[in-house]
């Protein structure tokens, strides 16, 4: 299991209504344990939501995909979280 906080574009978001193409069991079958979503961001072009998810690793990547675009650092972060978590399970 790991955790990660993407941050999505707060404008993005809003228009999409924050709805993911995904139902809730569909996280739930691919490992996704909780998504917290805050509230109270307006929609300011620079401002970025932080979206605690947690999961395993296909979980977190599906998430990630469902996301559509999140940056090359996110990504890379993203390996870095997930491989962090593999070598902890791992010993």
């Amino acid at each position: 299991m790991a955790e990660f906080t993407f941050f999505v574009d707060a404008e993005l978001y809003s228009f999409g209504g924050g709805e993911l193409p995904a139902e809730w069991d569909d996280l739930a079958a691919r490992g996704i344990e909780l998504v917290e979503i805050p509230t109270g961001y307006g929609v300011e072009l620079d401002e970025r939501i932080p979206v605690r998810v947690v999961g395993s690793a296909e979980g977190l990547r599906f998430y990630a995909g469902l996301l559509g675009r999140i940056d090359p650092l996110q990504h890379d972060e993203l390996d870095r979280v997930l491989a962090a978590a593999a070598a902890r399970e791992a010993g």
